[in-house]
């Protein structure tokens, strides 16, 4: 059957059956990037600033996590209780550094990284590359800085599910 940018094509005969649809646009929101009903082409938003939090915001906050991004990629990094639960999340831009205010706690820390950004939704799409710190983080007695690899892994890697 015809896509959105290919025409159906017979395979015997090589006869154009239906023409392509072309793309049926769904406009950006805040969380959600332009993408098509259809074939689910998302179009790159632009990246929040630096420091940007998301999950968590207005929270009082008196630990720390600095992060130093390589020139590469973006990060998108979320906390989690011992639980699992969200707490706190916050993105980080491609070659810059951060300073950000943490919750007081013990956390998991999550990395989502990549070059284009699809929103809090989608991340940097399929081409996310997920990891974590193995090890339960503690933001009540101490402040801590990530030094972040251009490779996309910080810590273990982890599957989509598991962020």
């Amino acid at each position: 059957s015809a896509t959105c940018t290919e025409d159906q094509h017979c395979t015997v005969c090589g006869e154009i059956g239906a023409t392509a649809t072309g793309h049926y646009w769904v406009e950006e929101t805040d969380t959600t990037p332009e993408m098509c009903r259809i074939c689910k082409l998302m179009v790159p938003m632009d990246p929040p600033s630096n420091g940007t939090a998301f999950i968590g915001k207005g929270k009082y906050c008196s630990a720390s996590l600095t992060v130093h991004c390589p020139s590469n990629k973006s990060y998108y990094i979320k906390l989690k209780d011992s639980s699992g639960n969200d707490v706190y999340s916050f993105f980080a831009q491609a070659g810059k550094s951060l300073y950000a205010p943490v919750p007081s706690g013990y956390y998991y820390v999550y990395f989502a990284c990549g070059t284009e950004w699809y929103g809090p939704e989608y991340l940097f799409g399929p081409d996310t590359s997920y990891s974590k710190d193995p090890e339960l983080t503690d933001f009540v007695n101490y402040n801590w800085t990530y030094t972040l690899k251009p490779t996309g892994v910080a810590g273990t890697s982890i599957g989509a599910d598991e962020f």
